[in-house]
């Protein structure tokens, strides 16, 4: 129970500090409404909190493992397992974000409400604008069933260091049921896909797309 709050009120034109100890009921409903607001802000920092450190010890990993050039060929598998791994964990973490996000403000707003539809454009100009949100956003359903995601790691005999990719051969050539504009873009894209480029251009979505779910919680909610 609070026994004291000190509020901004307006007193003769100007903003003065204003120290309450009685509260009126109308006083309650704002701080209780001031308290979910926090609440729900920090369910999705903290959601995001766990998509930037999975990208972070994922990129962290792949750029310590392809500056590194004592490679041997039972490091090379190790590096496969813990890259795949770390990929998997980052993809999960990302698309728990986007639909936790979809179904609160859906439970909170409604469907039709203009918070859930500026959510929705926002996720669709993303997945019209970037290959990588397209591709990363279905690759994790792919390692749900069909495997790995990471398919080559190219070494580099001159210099002896290594490069991971994502191998459209082996993406393609199975029973997976991908969307339509992800086996196009598939189909186009080169034998070997570079992990890094695409990586690095999801999480900028992903950013984004936080700043989204945040603002679609901002609301000009009268207190």
């Amino acid at each position: 129970m609070f026994k004291s709050l000190a509020v901004y009120q307006f007193i003769d034109g100007q903003k003065r500090i204003v120290i309450k100890e009685s509260f009126s009921n109308n006083d309650l409903k704002v701080i209780d409404r001031c308290y979910s607001s926090l609440a729900e802000y920090e369910r999705y920092k903290t959601l995001f909190q766990m998509v930037l450190d999975n990208y972070l010890d994922l990129t962290k990993y792949l750029e310590k493992q392809e500056n590194d050039e004592k490679h041997s060929e039972d490091s090379i598998k190790k590096i496969g397992f813990h890259a795949n791994r770390l990929t998997i964990n980052y993809l999960s973490s990302a698309k728990l974000f986007i639909e936790h996000t979809e179904k609160k403000l859906k439970s909170k707003y409604g469907n039709n409400s203009q918070e859930f539809k500026d959510w929705k454009s926002a996720t669709k100009k993303e997945f019209d604008s970037s290959f990588s949100y397209r591709f990363l956003y279905h690759l994790r359903n792919y390692t749900q069933h069909y495997g790995f995601p990471i398919g080559s790691i190219s070494r580099n005999s001159k210099i002896k260091n290594i490069m991971l990719f994502f191998v459209k051969d082996s993406l393609i050539s199975n029973n997976y049921d991908w969307h339509r504009d992800v086996i196009r873009d598939l189909k186009e894209a080169p034998d070997k896909i570079p992990i890094f480029r695409v990586i690095n251009e999801y999480n900028g979505c992903m950013a984004r797309l936080y700043q989204a779910a945040l603002k679609a919680n901002c609301t000009t909610t009268s207190y």
